[in-house]
This record gives structure tokens, C-alpha cells and sequence, in this order.
């Protein structure tokens, strides 16, 4: 738990960083906050081997991510999330890596990343696991601090039930998202 709460005042200080910056270029700490809608899920499970459920076909997700530019094209994050799906139920908590990579310099620029972490657990109501997700997307500047992001790409995520007995679960998702960075 010491972890969590370590992690949570480093974001905090990560993202007033990134907010006391003005640049009209991408560089040093960022903050991002963003909303996911997770769609057309389909899951398979291992009690029976080899089911495959439409899993009410959607999630929704809220991540937050604190960064360094290290170059105006490179940027690793580093975020924490919750995540819901509906139907046969999980609420996930992804703690995650994000690298980014853009196609220009310029605030304003198609992107791609790519993301990976562990799932970790508050309590007995969230699942443990992993989740990846690969998405390409478009960032637009607002003003010279804040940028409006909006992507689409492919979320991956192998839960272990601990309500219905299920085993492990493998949600495979459409992932539409947007965000604000600072």
C-alpha cells in the first residue's frame, strides 16, 4: 500500500511540473488525464476451456499518466487507471508504461504508443492480471500548455476472476479514447 501512495505523490508532483511549463513545443514533464470507452468486447475464459462470451460488449476506463519528453518526438509515461467491464463484471486498477512516439514536432501531430503493466488489487472486488493496449491517434494543441488527444487502437487484458469462478479471463477490446496533457 506504501507503493500506491508513493506513486500517487510522484504523479501529483510529475503533472504540477508539466502545468508550471510554457512551451510551444513538446518537451520535459507532462500530465495526462483520459477517458476510454473499451468496445466490441469479446472474452474467453478457462472454466470450460475454450468458452468465448460476448462480455456486454463494453468496458469503460479512466487513466491518469505523468511523463518526461525526452525528445519533441519520444515520451514515456508512467500511469495509473481504473478500469470496468460490464456484464461478467471486473474492476481492474492497470498500473502501466506507456511509450509514445510522434510524427512531427509540432504540438499538433498524429502519434502512436503503446502500453503495458500489471493490474494491481485494492481489495477482494478487483481482479489481478495484466493489460496491454497499442493505439495510434492525433493530438491537437489547445494553448501553449494543453493538448486535446483522441485515439483508437487495441486493448488486451488477462484477468483472474474471483466471483463467478471463471479462471482466468482474456478480454480482447476495441479502445477508443481521449485525453488532455499538460
Amino acid at each position: 500500500m506504501n507503493k500506491n501512495i508513493i506513486l500517487c505523490l510522484l504523479l501529483l508532483v510529475l503533472g504540477y511540473q508539466a502545468i508550471a511549463q510554457d512551451s510551444t513545443t513538446r518537451e520535459g514533464f507532462t500530465f495526462q488525464a483520459d477517458l476510454r470507452y473499451l468496445a466490441a468486447t469479446k472474452a474467453s475464459v478457462s472454466h470450460p476451456p475454450g468458452y468465448t462470451f460476448d462480455d456486454g460488449t463494453y468496458g469503460k476506463s479512466f487513466r491518469l499518466y505523468a511523463g518526461y519528453y525526452f525528445t519533441p518526438k519520444i515520451n514515456l509515461n508512467v500511469g495509473i487507471g481504473a478500469d470496468r467491464y460490464e456484464v461478467a463484471s471486473a474492476n481492474t486498477f492497470p498500473l502501466v508504461i506507456q511509450a509514445r512516439y510522434y510524427l512531427s514536432e509540432t504540438k499538433s501531430s498524429f502519434y502512436t504508443f503503446a502500453e503495458a503493466g500489471p493490474q494491481i488489487s485494492f481489495s477482494d472486488a478487483s481482479d489481478k492480471g495484466y493489460v496491454f493496449a497499442l493505439c495510434a491517434g492525433r493530438s491537437f494543441s489547445l494553448t501553449t500548455k494543453m493538448s486535446l488527444n483522441a485515439y483508437l487502437g487495441y486493448n488486451y487484458q488477462k484477468t483472474t476472476d474471483t466471483f463467478v469462478n471463471l479462471g482466468k479471463i482474456d478480454r480482447q477490446s476495441l479502445l477508443i479514447g481521449v485525453g488532455l496533457q499538460f
